[in-house]
């Protein structure tokens, strides 16, 4: 990830006259990022393309009987499961 001083830099460089905050740049990418996961969380987020691409995963919680706290995450594509079974010993 860029840095948001770095992009102010530049910002600066090609926009001379511009004026902005730092506080505003990271304000924006804050927002930018929030929009782009739906009000997702990371973790969910990688979960909702895991569901909507219709791939399998597990999750790893660390207390099983709540699932409050994901500490793990596996996939793998479904065609993976077919050469493994082909092709046990690999």
């Amino acid at each position: 990830m860029i840095p948001s001083r770095e992009i102010a830099k530049h910002l600066r460089e090609r926009f001379p006259g511009i004026i902005f905050t730092t506080r505003q740049l990271k304000k924006l990418r804050h927002r930018l990022k929030k929009a782009t996961h739906k009000g997702y969380t990371p973790f969910q987020a990688t979960m909702a393309l895991l569901d909507t691409r219709g791939i399998t995963y597990e999750v790893k919680w660390e207390d099983p009987d709540t699932k409050t706290k994901p500490t793990g995450l596996f996939w793998s594509p479904s065609w993976s499961g077919e050469e493994w079974r082909l092709h046990p010993w690999i």
